[in-house]
């Protein structure tokens, strides 16, 4: 287990990765605390900006919109071995089972937790730039920053990548793990629904799985005084919800685990032939872009080939369909407003869809924007289309647009649903 362990630890802190993602949320959490347009997890109102209460929240933030990010930490770990056609050699070799399994998660596990220290650094910095105000911040409480990290990052990213690094191992397919870290938000977001009825404010607490909302629930009555000081520990129903989603957690990781086997999984066997049907369908598209002399038609042409690669695609079926599940609950919960009855007005219904469907925008523009740049790459094609004639300017700008265009498909839905 430890020779693993350390392997996954030195290879993903050679990879830029783990310090862009650092880097991006140290940036982020530095501008909402040192300007007033930038907004992360609420305002502050009268609240200090590096407030025990606010660096918590920060965490909580951090941690949920994270789940997509940590994904790729996960997944690389758990198929990177069947991705380069090591597993045959790394499996023949005199390993343990509980050693490879367990190894490789815990590696990643503690480098999915390194880009969340830029909160902490993005804190001690903000207070002295000179275009901030000094009554705006208070004294450096690293106590919060300590429950903070404990309680919302270690335990997220527990949560999170146990689920995605089982999918992801049992399966041995990137689109499932990516779907998994889906799932997890659509049910952080569903859980958010009952926060509606002041009646099943204790249900959400424990059904909360990232525990934003129960973080929420539990300091609402926090007067500015006890914001401004006051932090949150291992205390109460909160702790309870911690305890209950780390066992979940577990439990799946453990389950995952059982199944797990040195073979290769059943989906493998038709590879082979769906990266032919794969090639097929580039020969007959992507000469497309050559043939036609008009370049507004060239464009047209390969743009319409990329959107119809996202629309046809099973993953997007899925994901949308998951989405779709998730506005039906919102939109079904919109009439009850902590025990206030409110008609589906329109602007109530927009609202609500804008609401729901955040999370989603973000993870399906994370999910298309790779998938949709290494698609060539996966069915082993990118170097043909290289050698292609093709502007490099076409190939990007289909690309971008045809992501933009799936997405405003998915709205138009949303629109029918509303």
């Amino acid at each position: 287990m430890k020779k693993f362990f350390l392997f996954e630890v030195k290879y993903w802190l050679r990879q830029p990765m783990t310090w862009i993602f650092l880097i991006v949320n140290g940036l982020l959490i530095f501008g909402a605390m040192t300007s007033e347009f930038i907004s992360i997890g609420g305002g502050n109102g009268n609240t200090h900006k590096n407030a025990p209460l606010a660096i918590e929240n920060y965490f909580a933030t951090m941690s949920l919109l994270g789940i997509v990010a940590i994904t790729s930490f996960f997944n690389a770990t758990a198929t990177r071995d069947y991705t380069y056609g090591m597993d045959q050699i790394v499996f023949a070799s005199p390993i343990k089972k509980s050693g490879f399994f367990f190894g490789k998660f815990f590696g990643a596990f503690l480098i999915a937790l390194i880009p969340y220290l830029g909160i902490s650094l993005a804190a001690i910095i903000a207070p002295y730039m000179p275009w901030v105000e000094a009554t705006r911040f208070g004294p450096f409480v690293w106590q919060a920053h300590v429950y903070g990290f404990l309680l919302f990052t270690c335990f997220n990213t527990f949560f999170g990548g146990a689920i995605i690094y089982a999918f992801a191992m049992y399966f041995r397919n990137p689109v499932i793990s990516y779907l998994a870290s889906f799932g997890i938000l659509i049910l952080y977001i569903i859980s958010s629904a009952f926060t509606r009825d002041v009646e099943n404010q204790v249900i959400t607490m424990l059904t909360d799985p990232i525990g934003a909302r129960a973080f929420g629930i539990y300091t609402k009555y926090w007067t500015p005084a006890q914001r401004n000081t006051g932090y949150i520990g291992f205390e109460g129903l909160f702790l309870v919800n911690r305890l209950l989603w780390a066992t979940v957690s577990t439990a799946v990781l453990l389950v995952m685990y059982r199944s797990f086997n040195f073979t290769k999984a059943k989906t493998r066997a038709s590879k082979k032939q769906k990266e032919e049907e794969s090639v097929s369908v580039y020969h007959e598209h992507v000469p497309v872009a050559i043939i036609v002399s008009k370049p507004v038609a060239s464009w047209f042409n390969q743009f319409l080939f990329e959107l119809k690669s996202i629309v046809k695609n099973n993953s997007f079926i899925i994901l949308t369909s998951i989405g779709m599940i998730n506005l039906a609950v919102s939109l079904f919960f919109n009439s009850q407003n902590y025990g206030e009855v409110s008609l589906p007005v329109t602007y109530n219904i927009v609202d609500n869809i804008r609401g729901s469907m955040y999370l989603f925008v973000v993870a399906f523009m994370v999910f298309y924007s790779g998938y949709i740049v290494f698609k060539e790459r996966d069915v082993h094609f990118n170097e043909i289309v290289d050698a292609t004639p093709v502007k490099n300017g076409v190939i990007v700008t289909t690309k971008m647009f045809a992501v933009i265009a799936s997405l405003a498909l998915v709205f138009m839905v949303t629109i029918l649903m509303g």
